[in-house]
Formats: C-alpha cells, sequence, structure tokens
C-alpha cells in the first residue's frame, strides 16, 4: 500500500468562508447533480470507460509485438508490466459551474419554449374546433333559408282559381259627413228576410167614443178611445 498523503489544512477563516460559500451554493450543486445525472451523460461516462478498459489488451497486444528484452533489464520488465497492469484511465473532466449554468439556462429556455408551442398549438386546436361548430351551424341556417324559399316559390307558383260560389259582401265607405254601408250578393237567391219590402200604410187615427175627436188615450177595461177626463167618467159609467 501506499504512504498516506498529507494536505494542509486551512486556516479557520478560510474554512468557514468556503462552509457558507458551499451553503448558498448548495441549491446550484444540487441542480448541477440533476442536470449532469442524466442518462444522456450515464452513457457517454460508460462508453469512456469501456474505451479506457479496452486500452490494455491493446497494449498487450504491443507488447507481443514488441522483440524481447535482454534478460539484464529486470527492472525494466517490472515497470513495463506495472504499466501493463495498471492502465492509466482517463479521468472525467467536471464541467466549469458556469457552463453548467448556461446549459441549464438554455435548457430552461428550450422547455419553455416547448410549452409555449404546445400552448399555441392547443389554441389552435380551439379555434378549429369553433371554426367547425360555427361552420355546420351555418349549413344548418343556409339550409332552412332554403327551404323557406323553396316552399314561398312553391306556393308562388300554384295557380289561383276565381271563386265563383255564392257570395254576400258588405261595403262601407265614407261619403262626405255621412257613412254609406252597401250589401252586395254575388251568385245567389236573397233570402226572404233580405228582400226588399214596402212599409205598410199607416192606420187612421183612433176617435173618442163619447165625443168622437181625437183620442189620446185608451181605457185599459174596455180598450176604447177617449180624449180627456171626462170622457173617461162617462166610459165608466155607461159600464156601471
Amino acid at each position: 500500500m501506499g504512504g498516506l498523503t498529507t494536505r494542509e489544512m486551512p486556516d479557520r477563516k478560510t474554512r468557514a468562508n468556503r462552509y457558507a460559500a458551499g451553503e448558498v451554493l448548495a441549491e446550484d450543486e444540487d441542480g448541477d447533480q440533476d442536470f449532469w445525472g442524466q442518462e444522456f451523460f450515464a452513457e457517454e461516462a460508460a462508453d469512456e470507460a469501456y474505451e479506457t478498459e479496452s486500452e490494455p489488451e491493446d497494449r498487450l497486444d504491443q507488447d507481443f509485438d514488441e522483440p524481447e528484452e535482454e534478460p539484464g533489464s529486470g527492472e525494466d520488465s517490472d515497470a513495463a508490466e506495472a504499466a501493463v497492469r495498471e492502465p492509466k484511465r482517463k479521468a472525467l473532466k467536471p464541467p466549469d459551474p458556469g457552463e453548467r449554468r448556461g446549459v441549464r439556462a438554455s435548457t430552461r429556455a428550450r422547455v419553455e419554449d416547448g410549452e409555449a408551442e404546445r400552448r399555441r398549438a392547443n389554441d389552435q386546436a380551439e379555434l378549429l374546433a369553433e371554426a367547425a361548430r360555427t361552420e355546420i351551424e351555418n349549413l344548418r341556417s343556409l339550409a332552412a333559408l332554403e327551404a323557406a324559399a323553396a316552399e314561398v316559390r312553391a306556393s308562388a307558383d300554384v295557380q289561383r282559381t276565381r271563386y265563383v260560389g255564392p257570395m254576400l259582401r258588405w261595403a262601407s265607405r265614407r261619403v262626405g259627413d255621412t257613412e254609406q254601408t252597401t250589401l252586395e250578393v254575388r251568385n245567389m237567391a236573397l233570402p226572404p228576410e233580405l228582400e226588399r219590402q214596402v212599409a205598410p200604410e199607416p192606420p187612421p187615427p183612433a176617435r173618442c167614443a163619447v165625443t168622437g175627436a181625437l183620442a189620446r188615450y185608451r181605457d185599459p177595461v174596455s180598450g176604447a178611445p177617449y180624449a180627456d177626463l171626462q170622457a173617461f167618467r162617462l166610459l165608466r159609467q155607461g159600464r156601471a
């Protein structure tokens, strides 16, 4: 085993400052570990490790191709064998913190751009769906209007026949300051109630049964006409 390696520790003031800085940058280091611990970087590290492990076989092949050295050079052989047994591995250089932050910023920007693109796609899909619904409603309205227009045209094409049956027509019109009403009869005979009639002559005036003068009254018991009170008394006395 090799000897222990010692290193000097900084003074307490410097160690305290570094410890404080470590707490401040803890969140950034966690973000760096999450970012660099992705599958892509793990595959890249595995490829580099595979290349490093394949180097000893190549060096062994080179040792077989080289001519054998003289027996006197034991130390050189031991050194060469040690070099073959312990190949140098490529150390993965940690990325620069500034580069990590730049990569994180670019990754975040790509993620935000992707989300914005998805939102735009959703908005476009909603607009297309709304346009489709509007088109369907417009087609329905157009079909209804076309049906109404066809019905109007069909009713206009029907030949109108003139009515020639019986008909009574009342007409009322204003002539000057008076109103004139007429009755027109077509294609029918007037009922008796509507035929023109001649008013009968008025009866002759009634005469008093006592005096012969024009009678103004009529006895409710006998029905005889009389002209005044004296004629009425005489009618009653005669009946008595």
